[in-house]
């Protein structure tokens, strides 16, 4: 171009912008393309929790062994985990397992209990809490375990409610003032070999009286058992006893071998007694006398031979009376009663003879006024046919006496006199022995 001043080469280059096919230009900012800016909200930053508060407690239950570590705990919002560190010096060196509250927990109470302790020994303790925003311990404090004071004092007591089966077995027990449980050695032996499950005696300073019940044993057995007690302090024995179980018995009957006993007579008691090992069992046979409100007395005792049987005798009955028999030691093994009546003395005798006569007489013993007699004689057939009553006389030592005259006839003649004493049932009817009367001669 002519006339025009030529520009430098660095201000031209400088000066020319670039675009792209079909692009504008912006009249305000020449060589850009304007946009919106965006704005990024800056975030909340959360609050810093704080570290909780713990306070270290007064030890509780504190024995020869152990104690219960408490104390207060604020969870200050955060979830909290605490533990008790403890040991015989402010070093500690012991820590209980680790626990939680929840955040929530505001002055919680918190305990551990702790095993092992040596007795009549000062411990030191402290309670320790962490969350998010560190760890916080309580101050320390110390408590000191008990002595370790006296084993406990024990004797075996006699068993009681022993049946065939089972038995409770019982003790005497002083604790000494410290926590004390009892239990019971037992088997066949001293050595015994059986041991039941423990029961508490307390921890009194006095004696207390403790049983335990044993199950499961062998009927008619005799059982070895000792009171076994122990406290921090030590394991004491008793002594060692003994006792036997029933022989399981079900039970017993009797029977008499007649309804009735003549005047100072006897007559045999038997029966059988039935259950778990009924041989060599004691038995006592007992009698209730007429009119039977009096008290059961023992009148004889017997033994049951290798099966259970028995046979004793009841002897010189003057009265009607009740029997039964028992077990010797036992209030339920007994036979029903049996009702035995007692027989008056009659007696019949013959007197003068003539030759078509024969005069009978004879006594009643023992007979009030109101008893009464019938003469009988006996028939070809052997059977007795009534021939009169007979008049009674009043004799002294409560004696009634008659006489009666028969006649002879043409055969021999067996007679005898049946006696009713009439006396409420203190006796009963009665039948004499026989005489003859030989037949009259031709």
């Amino acid at each position: 171009m002519r006339g025009v001043r030529s520009l430098p080469a660095v201000l031209i280059a400088s000066s020319i912008v670039l675009l792209p096919a079909g692009a504008a230009i912006s009249a305000t900012d020449p060589g850009t393309t304007p946009t919106t800016p965006v704005t990024t909200p800056t975030p909340t930053p959360a609050p810093n929790p704080d570290p909780p508060k713990v306070t270290t407690g007064t030890a509780e239950a504190i024995g020869t062994g152990g104690a219960t570590l408490t104390g207060t705990l604020s969870a200050n919002g955060s979830d909290t985990s605490y533990q008790f560190e403890y040991g015989t010096t402010s070093a500690y060196g012991l820590t209980t397992t680790a626990a939680s509250v929840a955040a929530s927990a505001s002055n919680t109470t918190v305990k551990a209990p702790v095993t092992g302790l040596t007795a009549a020994t000062t411990y030191h303790v402290r309670l320790v809490a962490t969350n998010a925003a560190g760890t916080v311990r309580g101050s320390d404090r110390t408590f000191t375990t008990s002595s370790q004071g006296k084993a406990p004092s024990v004797s075996t007591q006699a068993a009681s409610k022993t049946a065939s089966t089972s038995a409770t077995l019982n003790a005497r027990v002083s604790p000494q003032g410290q926590s004390t449980t009892v239990r019971f050695d037992w088997g066949l032996t001293k050595a015994y070999g059986n041991t039941t499950a423990t029961t508490s005696a307390g921890s009194s300073k006095g004696t207390v009286s403790r049983g335990i019940g044993v199950g499961s044993l062998a009927a008619g057995t005799t059982y070895h058992y000792r009171a076994v007690a122990q406290n921090a302090a030590g394991v004491r024995y008793g002594s060692d006893r003994t006792f036997t179980t029933t022989r399981g018995l079900t039970k017993v009957t009797a029977k008499a071998s007649g309804s009735e006993i003549s005047w100072n007579g006897s007559l045999n008691v038997s029966g059988q007694v039935s259950g778990a090992k009924p041989g060599g069992v004691k038995l006592e046979l007992l009698r209730q006398d007429f009119p039977y409100n009096a008290t059961w007395r023992r009148i004889g005792t017997t033994t049951t031979s290798s099966t259970g049987s028995y046979n004793v005798r009841l002897q010189k009955a003057f009265n009607s009376v009740n029997v039964r028999v028992r077990v010797i030691g036992s209030t339920s093994l007994v036979s029903p009663a049996i009702r035995v009546g007692s027989q008056i003395l009659v007696k019949i005798t013959q007197g003068v003879r003539k030759a078509r006569t024969s005069r009978l007489r004879g006594t009643l013993f023992p007979a009030k006024r109101g008893a009464t007699a019938v003469l009988q004689r006996q028939t070809p057939s052997g059977r007795w046919v009534r021939v009169r009553s007979l008049r009674l006389s009043v004799r002294t030592n409560n004696r009634l006496s008659y006489k009666t005259v028969v006649r002879r006839i043409g055969r021999d003649a067996s007679y005898r006199v049946v006696a009713d004493p009439h006396d409420g049932g203190n006796h009963v009817t009665t039948t004499s022995g026989t005489v003859t009367v030989k037949a009259r001669k031709k």
